[in-house]
């Protein structure tokens, strides 16, 4: 359980250890369920993975104050008011406690995927910055299905994109119940314009998954579809009855760049014992989303739509 920070609303702004895959990374929101600006968002730099993992109420949160201590607003006596991503975290931490409490004999990664999977999304927000959303303590009590890993990330697909290969994650469904569940699955996904994307395929749209057993489903993100380059993302939506199990899924379809080689002399005239240096130059015909490298924008393009 690790706090996101709180040098949001900037890109790439999750540090280590919430840049962790193991970790469950939680930013804060308010109590209308708003991102706080200052929460930190991903994507995650080097990779692009999806950080944070999830929400919680982190601003204006009542708390003890210490005997001598100076932070916060006060509240009432003993009592003073924070906000930030460490006053988030600890209603994770208590949400699973209690679903460790239910299911003793959970591990760490399925208290996690339940708590990720059965989170509510802030409307409007991306995956960067809410994972799939707020805790919530009663939907993640009553879930029997799970899904592992709790995001699937795949990367950047080089420009131009008409060679490019297909990209394939495995998503596993656990039953947990003790009666067989059958699971409809969809993707709902979106490019960097806010139109529908259609890059993400499964194998599959309903699996019948036997108690206490699992089904796998492959995700495909085909990134030779589409016209629109930038950042496309979603989540592949999972209902078993009245559950419903989310997972996001991120790829970056690259804008039209190229790699400009420098060859350079010393001073003196003489070729230096590196003499040579890349770069990367985007184009200005860019789609208004970071790169999820965590190189920010090329020159020129707006911050993500939230």
């Amino acid at each position: 359980m690790v706090a996101a920070g709180n040098d949001g609303p900037y890109p790439g702004s999750v540090g280590s250890p919430g840049s962790a895959d193991a970790a469950l990374t939680v930013g804060a929101v308010d109590d209308r369920n708003r991102i706080a600006e200052f929460s930190s968002r991903g994507p995650r730099t080097g990779d692009g993975g999806i950080k944070p993992d999830v929400t919680a109420p982190g601003v204006d949160i009542a708390a003890a104050k210490a005997a001598n201590g100076f932070a916060g607003s006060p509240v009432e006596d003993g009592y003073v008011a924070l906000s930030g991503t460490s006053m988030a975290t600890p209603h994770v931490a208590g949400a699973a406690a209690l679903l460790a409490s239910a299911h003793p004999d959970w591990t760490g990664a399925q208290l996690k995927a339940v708590l990720t999977g059965s989170a509510t999304p802030t409307a409007g927000a991306t995956a960067f910055d809410q994972g799939t959303g707020r805790v919530d303590v009663p939907a993640a009590l009553g879930s029997r299905v799970l899904a592992e890993p709790a995001n699937l990330a795949f990367g950047t697909a080089s420009w131009p994109h008409g060679d490019d290969e297909p990209i394939t994650r495995t998503l596993t469904y656990r039953n947990t119940g003790d009666t067989a569940s059958t699971v409809a699955l969809a993707v709902d996904a979106h490019g960097p314009d806010g139109s529908p994307s259609d890059l993400f395929s499964l194998s599959a749209t309903e699996v019948v998954i036997p108690a206490g057993e699992t089904a796998t489903v492959e995700v495909v993100a085909d990134t030779r579809r589409g016209g629109v380059d930038g950042v496309h993302a979603g989540v592949v939506v999972a209902r078993a009855g009245e559950s419903t199990v989310r997972t996001p899924v991120v790829v970056e379809r690259e804008v039209e760049s190229y790699t400009v080689t420098f060859d350079y002399l010393d001073r003196t005239g003489r070729r230096p014992r590196t003499s040579r240096c890349s770069t990367s130059v985007w184009t200005t015909r860019c789609s208004a989303s970071p790169s999820p490298r965590g190189a920010g924008s090329p020159p020129g393009c707006p911050r993500a739509p939230t």
